[in-house]
Parts: structure tokens; C-alpha cells; sequence
């Protein structure tokens, strides 16, 4: 049965083409086909426009791919940082427990001092000219 009949494959809907395209049935749609009815120009613009659309979709698929990758790489690179941030929360806690209330005052008063050390040495040396 030619592909221009009233049964051809041009009245077949897409997914019953495809089939018969995957059966290899007679009906399946060609360029051969449709330029036998006389089809060809629109044929051949058909063909390239299917073509382009199936280079989009593509590239629209290896987009989403390689966003899927990159998130799943952000995903274990955060779930590293929570572990670490966790395991280091429980090593201070351990450590706290040795420590009486008292002599977390003395070091919290000792760390502020530091600072205010570093931070006069630091302005003293931005105050002085080089010689």
C-alpha cells in the first residue's frame, strides 16, 4: 500500500508510526514516501526540521545531564562540609566536658587579649613609616 492512501501512514498517528517505522511495516514514513505523493519540497523541509528539533532535545538532555552532575557534586560536597562541621562539634563538646566554666572564661579572656595584642601591633606597624 503506497504512503498516500487513505490507510498510509499519513493518516497514522506519531506514535503509530514510530511502530510501524520499528516493525519495518510497509507504512512507515520516508522521504521515498512522501515524495511519491508528490511531497518532496515539503518533505525535505520536513526532515530538516526534524532533524534540528531532535540536536535541540539532545542538547536540551545533556544540559539537564550536567546540571543533574554538578548538583549531585555540590550535594556531596556540602553533605562533607555538614559531617565535618559536625564531627568537630562533637570533639569541642568532648573536650568542653574536661573543662570547668571557669576555665572557659579564662580562655575566652585570653583569645580576646590575643586579639587586642595582634590588633595594636597591627595598627602601631601600619602608623610607622619605612625607612
Amino acid at each position: 500500500m503506497a504512503a498516500c492512501d487513505s490507510g498510509g501512514s499519513a493518516s497514522l498517528g506519531a506514535a503509530d508510526r514510530n511502530k510501524e517505522a520499528a516493525e519495518g511495516g510497509e507504512h512507515a514514513a520516508s522521504a521515498e514516501s512522501l515524495a511519491a505523493c508528490g511531497l518532496e519540497a515539503e518533505s525535505t523541509s520536513l526532515v530538516a526540521l526534524l532533524a534540528g528539533r531532535e540536536d535541540r532535545l539532545t542538547m536540551a538532555v545533556d544540559d539537564l545531564k550536567k546540571e543533574r552532575a554538578a548538583l549531585m557534586k555540590d550535594k556531596k560536597d556540602l553533605t562533607k562540609k555538614l559531617k565535618s562541621a559536625e564531627r568537630k562539634k562533637n570533639r569541642l563538646k568532648y573536650k568542653a566536658k574536661e573543662l570547668s566554666t571557669n576555665d572557659i572564661l579564662d580562655v575566652i579572656v585570653m583569645r580576646a587579649n590575643a586579639k587586642s595584642v595582634a590588633a595594636k601591633a597591627a595598627a602601631k606597624a601600619s602608623c610607622s613609616p619605612s625607612k
